[in-house]
């Protein structure tokens, strides 16, 4: 049974602020504790959690320290879609071009506050341009969007609707039944219907517009995900390699041991040997005076 979504939000908080070089380590060590604990199902939920990847993390990174310009963007988004609706009412088209501009200016900012946070991070912030814009695209067009950016706990980009927030696209409304017009209505008739034909076409072409973005953005993460794939590859290569360098280390730290060991016990049997050699050397040289002093030794012999 998978942990209370309530229980594993807490419990992983702080995970999701985290470098995402430091979020496998940190994932890692959260597991180990909540088992210790006794937690095994928020222990298999958290393990379950992917590293995110640097765009998500951008993003997540706004939702915490500019939650004000999210939640400003996530409400662009929904008075665009309501001046879509007006507009496809009858209602004057230019409310609508007013509140689509609006979104993407908050968009663009929002993107551009987004890779400056990757470029201090130090990692190739250009790469990951398309992915944050389609990700804040869909936080301002689909409110399901909008409310796991707010979260701040993304781990992977998401794609802009096809259309406006409800998945529908502006060519798959359909327009609201309209009453028969009165007489007195007649005359501007068709100055209404010119103008849900302008926001028609407008929500036409933003809606061409947010596909194209989609699909550079799948091909941007399809693109992503082979070359996180290739790093995290080297990445356990390299940690292979280190694991295998310590353990030389500490086999050369033991040989040095044993050396030092030996280096001591041949030093104390030199000085002992230099000792004896001194010792020995005296006794010679004992001898040596002792011979020269003794009573026979000037003594000549007689004639036969």
């Amino acid at each position: 049974m998978p942990a209370e979504p309530d229980a594993l939000t807490e419990a992983t908080e702080g995970l999701f602020a985290l470098d995402p070089g430091e979020f496998v380590a940190a994932r890692n060590d959260l597991v180990k504790a909540l088992r210790k604990a006794g937690d095994r199902e928020l222990a298999a939920s958290v393990a379950e959690l992917r590293r995110p990847s640097p765009a998500a993390w951008a993003v997540n990174q706004l939702a915490r320290n500019r939650r004000d310009d999210v939640e400003n963007l996530v409400g662009l988004g929904r008075a665009l879609r309501e001046a879509q609706e007006r507009a496809l009412g009858g209602a004057d088209a230019t409310l609508l071009r007013q509140a689509g501009r609006a979104r993407r200016d908050a968009v663009a900012a929002l993107a551009d506050a987004a890779v400056d946070i990757l470029a201090e991070r130090g990692s190739g912030a250009d790469a990951h341009t398309g992915e944050i814009t389609a990700t804040l695209e869909a936080a301002s067009l689909d409110p399901a969007a909008g409310e796991a950016v707010l979260e701040g706990r993304l781990t992977s980009g998401l794609d802009p609707p096809s259309g406006f927030g409800d998945g529908a696209g502006p060519t798959a409304r359909s327009q609201p039944a309209q009453p028969a017009p009165a007489a007195d209505e007649t005359d501007d008739r068709g100055e209404r219907l010119a103008a849900a034909e302008r926001a028609f076409s407008e929500a036409t072409e933003l809606a061409a517009s947010m596909a194209e973005a989609a699909t550079a953005a799948a091909a941007n993460v399809s693109d992503l995900e082979g070359r996180v794939g290739e790093a995290e590859a080297e990445v356990a290569r390299l940690e292979r390699e280190l694991a295998d360098a310590r353990t030389a280390a500490e086999g050369l730290v033991g040989e040095l041991d044993a050396a030092r060991k030996t280096a001591a016990q041949a030093t104390e049997a030199a000085t002992a040997s230099e000792q004896r050699v001194t010792d020995a050397q005296a006794r010679v040289d004992a001898l040596r005076r002792y011979g020269s002093l003794s009573p026979t030794s000037g003594r000549r012999s007689s004639p036969a």
